[in-house]
């Protein structure tokens, strides 16, 4: 799908913009007004795609709970594993549409990682949210922002002291739960580790109040949000906070949610998926990250150098990720076992940090490549890094 329609459609759907001026836009980009009615369908949320855990799982417990907030009690869905053994928790923020199936089926998927994991509701004050997701959107803009932080940011003590929780909190959410998991992280000491998902960023001068790890995912043609990195990095690095940012290449905002075809990037969310789990595991149980990219700010790296291709052997899809010590331009080209160059993944510039590139077992004229060991091969000035990669079909 064209980027200029699905960022046509994220304003609205973010209520940038109105429905008629939606419409009309999206009939000038289709070629006309039956054209756009045609792909409307196409870009709304299909919520049956968002049972990936059915909710009777036979190994998960599945509730609605309230907890004391700041207007009252908040709902929630709750999910963990059976039993009653103490778990280290996890909040998961719902999009700006509430509390859809979607979010709870992902609140599902962090309990079957052996956490115990809710999910608020943000229009709880307002008698929660409403079958209509529509409704739903217009009522996340009557809320109160600083009860509705007080409200998540009640979560983390509820879970604190819970029966059932181990005392350790993390937090993520996406989009609009995105910027409030950044404000929780800002509001609540007592957490220990945030995962916002292409979140809007906290003020600078409230960066210093952050005492949770975190990891940032960002897609790189979410051109609106990722505007706000720089400067957030800035004072992350100021405070001396822990941190780790991912860059997807190629993934749009919202590449996470499954729901969303339009939007939905599939190697991207994996990857971010596995890189989230790793976290919440290292910060929550004490237990080693599987990421070779480590979090923290005395982690940031200081050479050009790939960390390795995930996973490997692979077929079709591998990440290649990797690291630069400085900002500049960068290529990654792919090349075969006998050192023909076979595609260029990368030629941009970029800044200093950690960044992920996804390539799809293809060549530069889309052709999939057989069987065999590549390299791919990072460049930056006069460095250069190399790293051999299998492919398996």
């Amino acid at each position: 799908m064209h980027p200029q329609i699905s960022e046509l459609y994220d304003d609205y759907l973010n209520g940038f913009i109105n429905r008629r001026e939606f419409l009309k836009k999206l009939a000038v980009l289709t070629g006309g007004a039956a054209s756009a009615q045609t792909l409307l369908p196409l870009l709304k949320n299909n919520n049956a795609c968002a049972q990936t855990i059915q909710q009777n799982a036979l190994d998960l417990h599945t509730e609605y709970i309230n907890y004391p907030g700041e207007t009252g009690d908040i709902r929630a869905y709750l999910a963990r594993p059976e039993g009653e053994e103490k778990l280290p928790t996890v909040i998961v923020i719902h999009e700006n549409k509430g509390l859809q199936p979607h979010i709870e089926d992902v609140t599902r998927r962090v309990a079957q990682e052996q956490f115990l994991a809710i999910a608020p509701d943000a229009l709880s004050p307002l008698g929660g949210t409403p079958d209509d997701p529509n409704k739903a959107q217009s009522l996340i803009g009557q809320l109160d922002e600083q009860a509705t932080i007080k409200n998540f940011a009640a979560a983390v003590q509820y879970l604190k002291t819970a029966p059932l929780s181990t005392g350790k909190v993390g937090c993520m959410g996406f989009c609009w739960g995105g910027g409030l998991t950044n404000q929780v992280a800002v509001h609540s000491p007592d957490l220990i580790a945030a995962v916002p998902f292409y979140g809007s960023q906290p003020a600078t001068a409230d960066v210093p109040k952050i005492k949770a790890a975190l990891m940032l995912h960002y897609g790189s043609l979410d051109s609106r949000i990722n505007a706000g990195i720089p400067a957030f990095e800035a004072a992350l690095k100021a405070a001396s906070i822990e941190y780790v940012i991912y860059m997807y290449e190629g993934a749009e905002h919202a590449f996470f949610n499954d729901t969303r075809p339009d939007r939905y990037h599939k190697e991207a969310a994996e990857l971010a998926w596995q890189r989230t789990i790793a976290f919440f595991n290292e910060k929550l149980r004490g237990a080693a990250s599987i990421d070779p990219g480590k979090a923290g700010s005395q982690n940031i790296p200081t050479v050009l150098n790939i960390i390795g291709n995930f996973p490997n052997p692979f077929n079709p899809f591998t990440s290649i990720e990797f690291s630069l010590g400085t900002d500049g331009f960068v290529t990654l080209d792919i090349y075969n076992i006998s050192g023909q160059k076979i595609n260029t993944l990368l030629a941009k510039n970029l800044t200093r940090g950690v960044h992920t590139v996804i390539w799809n077992g293809k060549d530069a004229n889309h052709s999939a490549v057989s069987t065999g060991s590549y390299f791919c091969r990072l460049k930056m000035g006069n460095s250069i890094a190399t790293h051999k990669m299998d492919l398996v079909r």
